[in-house]
């Protein structure tokens, strides 16, 4: 595609989700999910948005945020593509897949964000300069509107692949 997106899959296995609520008369239930979405971009990854709140605390009354992340349309919806959305005032909860060498542009993102790194290791800058590697299975990084790049760690994917245990 001309915008430099593509829709290349990612090599990360399907991602399954499971969104509570509940009935009226206050049972707990799961409601259905629409399949994720993964967006890729060339040279970088990809993100597939798992769930968004428009605001801290979420509008929980008569399922508000769930109703607005099901929704074709605005900020938080399922369909979204952008990681960084200037308008939300809320937490974004994202699938992103960088690949081998991959890296964002610098970015600071107006919600509360959560970074849990599960294959591979990631790198992260800070617009301070302030740098930090968080490992698969070990590590989160939680960001409150902090700028930053995150990066691919090529070697280690690349051993990870060579031995068979990506």
């Amino acid at each position: 595609m001309g915008d430099g997106t593509t829709t290349k899959p990612t090599s990360l296995p399907p991602c399954r989700r499971y969104i509570c609520s509940h009935t009226p008369d206050g049972k707990s239930v799961f409601l259905p999910s629409p399949e994720q979405i993964y967006r890729g971009r060339d040279g970088v990854g990809g993100v597939a948005r798992s769930y968004s709140v428009e605001t801290v605390p979420a509008k929980l009354a008569d399922d508000q945020d769930v109703k607005a992340y099901l929704s074709p349309h605005g900020d938080v919806s399922h369909l979204g593509q952008n990681i960084v959305v200037p308008n939300l005032k809320g937490s974004n909860c994202l699938v992103i897949d960088l690949g081998p060498g991959g890296e964002s542009q610098m970015h600071q993102t107006v919600s509360i964000d959560f970074s849990i790194c599960v294959i591979g290791t990631i790198d992260m800058e800070l617009d301070g300069g302030e740098r930090v590697r968080y490992y698969a299975q070990v590590d989160q990084c939680l960001q409150d509107r902090a700028s930053k790049i995150h990066r691919s760690d090529f070697a280690m994917r690349a051993l990870q692949n060579w031995r068979g245990d990506a």
